[in-house]
């Protein structure tokens, strides 16, 4: 059971083709060195990421395949949208 979760939550501006967070450093994107340094803290018993934008399909492959995906359509505001995607590994559905 998770009892402290940790949210990396990504946001996209609307009509840019560079999603920044995509950037390389030491060869990993800057979203997945992030992602670890979050599931490294000791206090959180799981981490999430979270976005919604027009770049959902990369942040599924810059996210590491452990941490779940939260993705939403730009402008869900409630997570209970039909919208919403959920995955626990890019392009596989989460369970």
């Amino acid at each position: 059971m998770l009892n402290t979760l940790g949210i990396v939550q990504v946001r996209s501006e609307p009509g840019t083709a560079v999603l920044k967070v995509g950037r390389k450093l030491g060869g990993k994107s800057l979203l997945e060195l992030v992602v670890r340094r979050v599931t490294d803290c000791l206090r959180l018993d799981g981490v999430i990421v979270v976005g919604d934008g027009e770049h959902n399909e990369q942040i599924r492959h810059l996210v590491p395949p452990d941490v779940p995906v939260f993705l939403g359509s730009p402008g869900d505001a409630c997570p209970d949208s039909p919208a919403l995607s959920i995955s626990s590994k890019p392009g596989r559905p989460f369970a």
